[in-house]
C-alpha cells in the first residue's frame, strides 16, 4: 500500500513540474498612453486596426509588436505604414490577474525580441526564419520605393546603385551603413579622394521577403528581389 501511493505521488508530482514549463507563452509589454507598462501574457482580445492598405480585425494574442508605423503578428504578416488603433481590446495576464485594456489607451506593444519564432510554428504562414539572425537575414539583393538596388554580402560589403560601401550591425535592432562616392574629386593638382555617408539606420521589421529600416523619423520599405 505505501509503494501504490509513493507511485502515485510520484506520478502527480512529474506531472505538475512538467505541464507549466512546455505551456509557458511569450510575454509581451504593453505601453498605455498614460505612461503605464503592462507587462505579461496576451491571453484575448482583438484589434480593429487601419493601415495605408486596408482596414482589418487582428486577434490580440497574434500580435508581436505594434506601433504607429507597424503592425507585425506571429503568424507573418506585416503591416507598414499610418497605423490606427480603431476600436477593440487587448487581455493581458499578468501575475496578478487579467487586464483588459481599451483600444483607445494602447500606445504600443512591443515583442521581448523582434526576431523571434513565431509560437504558432504549425501554421503554413509561419515564416521559416524567424530564429535567424540578423546579420543572416539581411544577406542578399534588396530594392526600395525609389527603386534602388541594395546588396549585402556576407563579408560586410554592399552595393547601393552605382556606390560601394560597408555594413556592421551595432545591436539586433541597428544597422551601421557607410557608403561611398564612386570616385575622388581634383582640385587642382590635388586630388581628392570620395567622400564616405555613415548612418544608423533602425530596423523596423527584417523578415524572409520585407526590410524596413528608419532613419531620422523616415521610414524605407526594402522587398527582396531575385
Amino acid at each position: 500500500m505505501f509503494r501504490l501511493r509513493t507511485t502515485i505521488g510520484l506520478c502527480f508530482l512529474l506531472l505538475s513540474l512538467s505541464g507549466p514549463a512546455g505551456a509557458e507563452e511569450p510575454y509581451r509589454t504593453v505601453v498605455t498612453k498614460d505612461g503605464k507598462q503592462i507587462e505579461g501574457t496576451i491571453v484575448g482580445g482583438s484589434l480593429t486596426i487601419k493601415s495605408t492598405l486596408r482596414t482589418q480585425e487582428i486577434d490580440a494574442q497574434l500580435i508581436h509588436a505594434l506601433s504607429k508605423g507597424l503592425v507585425k503578428t506571429d503568424d507573418g504578416r506585416t503591416l507598414v505604414g499610418a497605423i490606427t488603433i480603431l476600436g477593440g481590446e487587448v487581455q493581458v495576464a499578468m501575475e496578478k490577474g487579467t487586464v483588459v485594456i481599451p483600444a483607445g489607451n494602447i500606445q504600443t506593444i512591443q515583442a521581448s525580441d523582434m526576431f523571434m519564432t513565431p509560437r504558432h510554428s504549425g501554421s503554413e504562414s509561419a515564416p521559416s526564419v524567424g530564429s535567424q539572425e540578423p546579420q543572416k537575414l539581411i544577406v542578399g539583393r534588396w530594392q526600395d520605393s525609389s527603386g534602388i538596388t541594395w546588396e549585402f554580402f556576407k563579408d560586410g560589403t554592399l552595393v547601393s546603385g552605382h556606390y560601394n560601401g560597408s555594413y556592421s550591425f551595432v545591436d539586433p535592432h541597428r544597422v551601421k551603413i557607410g557608403l561611398g562616392m564612386p570616385v575622388g574629386i581634383v582640385v587642382g593638382p590635388v586630388a581628392v579622394p570620395g567622400m564616405q555617408s555613415v548612418r544608423v539606420y533602425d530596423i523596423v521589421d527584417l523578415s524572409g521577403d520585407q526590410l524596413v529600416w528608419e532613419y531620422q523619423g523616415n521610414q524605407v520599405t526594402l522587398q527582396r528581389i531575385p
